[in-house]
């Protein structure tokens, strides 16, 4: 929708709602990056070999695709005539935030998030060197020490993005990492024979969030409330929405279950490589001379998207990711198995 907003008239109300929608995304995205990371660390190791394995792992998984992805844009800007910034491809691999206004983005632009995912890679690596509780402790400190520090740099409640790398990096969107950690040790401690009271609490809890969402969407929607909340109620739906996920059993999944999984193991590829197959549709319908059906657009670029990512995660990313994998001899004790593939934090050990 953003991409046709160029050419075709949503009203505001309808591009808000996309942004938001946009943004309860990346919530998601981060609260589940600490919730795993929790839930598959093998605490039983620390110090230096725990803190190499575990950042080997991470870069394993996020840094090859993502620099295949960053060169295609780059060969794309090319042919647009826009020349190379040394400096801009150097912070951009690197995952360092570059001061700039109006917005700080890396050459891929989708590559921001991943640039809070690699930050807070490094404090969970670095808190390796301590036992579980305090290492877990250690993290949640430093993020609340940053955005408190940041609260100077950036007012918290001012909508605009950061423009320098220290608004960035002590920005309050690294909160959904500290929620995340925190689902994980309570559900990691379901583990015992209180998950199923435990389970119950959380369950009461996120609905109440739910509930609390509803009511503030609706009163955004009738101007009575500041879109300065609108945050904090992204932010609280999408920690329901985990919580809920991670207290769930559903069982053996069904046909469409075991599609979605198969799709989220492509969701790295798909976050990856999205919008280059949205902007060949938007090309295309252009060439075409279509100037209506907007909901038509939508549905044919979110299927481009998703054969896009399916076909660059089979035909290249897990290809990739198994022949740069740390040895599968790897011991048992050193080995911090993790699940799924979409999520940089979802890696295969």
């Amino acid at each position: 929708m953003y991409w046709q907003s160029k050419t075709i008239e949503f009203g505001p109300t309808l591009l808000a709602v996309v942004q938001h929608v946009g943004d309860f995304a990346v919530y998601i995205f981060f609260i589940v990056s600490g919730y795993i990371m929790v839930q598959t660390t093998n605490y039983d190791v620390v110090g230096l070999p725990a803190v190499k394995h575990f950042l080997i792992n991470r870069l394993v998984r996020v840094v090859p695709l993502y620099w295949i992805a960053t060169f295609v844009e780059l060969g794309l800007n090319s042919q647009h005539g826009k020349g190379l910034q040394i400096e801009k491809l150097i912070h951009s691999l690197f995952f360092v935030p570059q001061s700039a206004t109006p917005v700080m983005r890396p050459i891929l632009g989708v590559g921001w998030t991943l640039n809070y995912e690699m930050f807070f890679y490094v404090m969970f690596a670095l808190s390796l060197f301590l036992p579980r509780k305090r290492a877990i402790a250690a993290v949640l400190g430093v993020i609340c020490m940053l955005i408190a520090f940041g609260g100077f740099a950036k007012p918290w409640f001012a909508l605009g993005q950061p423009t320098t790398a220290v608004a960035f990096l002590t920005a309050p969107l690294l909160l959904t990492f500290a929620l995340g950690m925190l689902l994980g040790v309570v559900v990691r401690h379901d583990d015992s024979n209180s998950r199923t009271h435990s389970s119950s609490f959380v369950f009461a809890v996120l609905m109440a969030l739910i509930a609390l969402d509803i009511v503030a969407a609706t009163m955004w929607f009738a101007n009575q409330i500041s879109p300065n909340f609108l945050p904090l109620v992204g932010v609280s739906l999408a920690f329901a929405s985990v919580a809920f996920a991670a207290v769930t059993d559903i069982g053996k999944p069904s046909l469409f279950g075991r599609a979605l999984v198969g799709l989220g193991g492509a969701s790295y590829a798909l976050y990856l490589f999205h919008f280059f197959a949205i902007a060949a549709v938007g090309r295309a319908w252009k060439a075409f001379g279509i100037t209506e059906m907007p909901w038509l657009f939508s549905f044919c670029a979110m299927a481009a998207a998703l054969g896009v990512g399916i076909a660059v995660y089979r035909l290249v990313d897990a290809p990739l990711s198994r022949a740069l994998r740390p040895s599968s001899r790897t011991t048992k004790a050193q080995s911090q198995t993790n699940v799924g593939a979409g999520n940089p934090a979802l890696s295969v050990s």
